[in-house]
């Protein structure tokens, strides 16, 4: 009894003995992982070489995956179950990096890793069976430092492959990752461009998942969102009972923030239906969009433990036969009237969803984390809910080859949400101004250009240029192609832009339009997430309210946090 006194949201994630240990592990394991980094060298370019361009990309991406390959020693003698209890409780303190999402990034590299073992789990023994718990011996401590160590290198080689998409070089160095050729003015963008990601990057605006701002888990698609901690632990909400009880909340020890989001604005839904059917594997999307909203209704009407397990760790253990229920009964409600966006790719039943969630094979991949569904003993598995968000967010994406209707609608989609971020800051225009959104602006007759959104502030009128440029995991992965093709993008919308606004600077009065109020008419470029990009006209710099300027294009995220920022008192 003594040991359960303490409720389990109050108890400390982490013990210092095991970082400790890790800490004195991680030597040893960092050279066991420089050995893997030189051998996997020895087919590349000798020394001295300089390469840069696709040549870079290939000797990288090679390196990154000799890397993962030599994990397979490590993680295979551990289940993906014990390993996720691992990695769930090792403190980020351990692998600390230069920018602040470098240990989220090494650790989600781990985990993904160590989800690819096949180890049979009645091979793994625990030494409590619940709460499961494993014995932290010299042998795990010794497979979690390799692991992490060689997460790192990993890391690494990602890191440098985003940069050879930008056009970095690199000159091979002996038995080392190879070395940036020093140009100061890339770097300096690149730095820049890495800083103001990691900045906003809890407030990215996403083609289909919005914030839920209601009540109700039963009439819209909810689905479970998990963020990280950046240091990897913080004090975040919890709560003890279901929902349905109106439970009390407490703060506790996390590695997670929970919330949860609608898969869709049901404001245009209806105008958006059978939309599944214009992103990539369709039927795997929408396994996973129910069984997301399965674990809402489980944690409202069924169980206890959610409220505080995926705060804190992030999954939950569960009897296969219990996720059937509450699966089952959200099929019974998902029908194409409730949930027009699914139309045509509802599962058929429980089972068909478990069977998508086994389908997903991300091992290895560059930006995914580890599998949802990790397989224990006795009909048991570990439901990772921060794994299932992360999936199910990059898969909600409409494919590339996407076009018409669907993506005007989601383009008309930001623009709303990005006046959304404007009004709610109390930074709307006079209403003469704010009516113009939308229309095309008129001057002697000819089109001028139509504005996406207003702003007003500090006597200036700026004008917003909403850009949807979809950027997705094989951006963020570093392809060549991919990474250009934005930046290009990017830089003639900013182009066209500052010449749309040179118009209204010189005429600020025209056929149908006057801004001849406001001292000053300026323009910004919004995209949903921030492409790297170097021109000088992108790279300009805006200055309000005697604040810290901010550039003339920027992401959603930046709008977000810019508007907070010039909020009036």
């Amino acid at each position: 009894m003594a040991q359960n006194s303490v409720p389990l949201s109050a108890m400390p994630l982490f013990s210092a003995e095991m970082d400790e240990r890790i800490t004195d592990a991680l030597p040893p394991a960092r050279r066991w992982a420089d050995r893997r980094l030189k051998a996997a060298l020895s087919s590349h370019p000798s020394p001295g070489n300089v390469l840069e361009g696709i040549a870079a990309v290939r000797m990288l991406s090679d390196i990154r995956l000799a890397l993962i390959a030599a994990c397979e020693p490590i993680y295979a003698p551990y289940s993906s179950v014990r390993w996720l209890w691992y990695l769930r409780r090792t403190n980020f303190s351990v692998i600390r990096g230069y920018l602040p999402n470098t240990a989220t990034s090494i650790m989600r590299i781990a985990e993904n890793i160590s989800g690819m073992s096949r180890r049979p789990p009645a091979d793994d023994t625990p030494i409590v069976g619940v709460p499961l718990t494993f014995a932290v011996d010299q042998a795990a401590i010794s497979r979690m430092a390799r692991l992490l160590a060689a997460a790192e290198l990993v890391n690494h080689a990602e890191g440098w492959l985003r940069r050879s998409s930008k056009n970095a070089k690199f000159e091979m160095i002996d038995g080392c990752f190879p070395d940036l050729v020093e140009d100061e003015q890339l770097e300096a963008a690149i730095e820049v461009f890495d800083e103001r990601v990691v900045e906003a990057a809890n407030h990215r605006w996403h083609p289909t998942v919005v914030p839920f701002t209601g009540v109700e888990t039963v009439n819209e698609p909810l689905l479970i969102e998990l963020s990280m901690f950046m240091d990897g632990v913080g004090q975040t909400p919890m709560w003890t009972g279901r929902i349905a009880d109106k439970p009390r909340w407490v703060l506790g020890e996390g590695r997670f923030s929970f919330k949860s989001a609608s898969l869709t604005d049901q404001s245009n839904a209806h105008q958006l239906r059978g939309s599944l059917e214009a992103m990539e594997h369709p039927e795997l999307v929408a396994g996973l969009v129910v069984f997301s909203q399965a674990l809402m209704w489980h944690a409202t009407w069924y169980t206890e433990n959610i409220g505080v397990s995926f705060p804190r760790v992030g999954y939950v253990l569960m009897r296969l036969e219990d996720l059937h229920r509450p699966i089952s009964d959200v099929l019974a409600l998902a029908n194409e009237k409730v949930w027009p966006a699914m139309a045509g790719f509802i599962p058929k039943d429980a089972a068909a969803v478990i069977t998508a969630l086994e389908s997903v094979e991300e091992g290895g991949v560059i930006g995914a984390a580890g599998p949802v569904l990790r397989f224990w003993q006795n009909g048991v598995v570990m439901v990772d809910a921060f794994a299932l968000g992360v999936t199910l967010t990059e898969r909600l994406r409409m494919a590339p080859s996407t076009g018409g209707k669907r993506v005007n609608i989601i383009a008309a989609d930001f623009e709303l949400a990005v006046q959304a971020v404007v009004d709610s800051a109390g930074l709307t225009p006079r209403p003469e101004v704010a009516a113009l959104r939308g229309k095309t602006l008129r001057l002697a007759g000819a089109s001028v250009t139509d504005v996406d959104a207003f702003m007003e502030v500090d006597g200036a009128l700026v004008c917003i240029s909403c850009k949807k440029f979809e950027l997705n995991r094989v951006y963020d992965a570093g392809d060549y192609a991919s990474v250009r093709n934005a930046k290009s993008k990017v830089e003639a919308a900013v182009t066209e832009w500052s010449e749309r606004l040179a118009t209204f600077a010189a005429h600020p009065v025209g056929d149908n339009y006057d801004f001849s109020k406001y001292e000053r008419v300026v323009g910004l470029v919004v995209t949903p997430e921030l492409a790297f990009v170097t021109s000088a006209e992108a790279l300009a710099k805006i200055t309000f309210k005697n604040l810290d300027p901010t550039y003339a294009y920027i992401s959603f995220g930046e709008l977000t946090k810019l508007a907070a920022r010039l909020k009036p008192a």
